[in-house]
């Protein structure tokens, strides 16, 4: 559970977020059949 505590109050984990890239097409054009939720680049 401290590691968990760690990690998640870190900001060196996780998925970093990057700037929309124009040269991906069709972005979240497609839903996953299971959660709707859109796929991405």
């Amino acid at each position: 559970m401290k590691v968990n505590e760690v990690i998640s109050s870190s900001t060196k984990f996780g998925v970093p977020n990057k700037a929309e890239d124009v040269n991906i097409q069709l972005k979240v054009f497609i839903k996953c059949s299971n959660c709707n939720q859109p796929f991405t680049g």
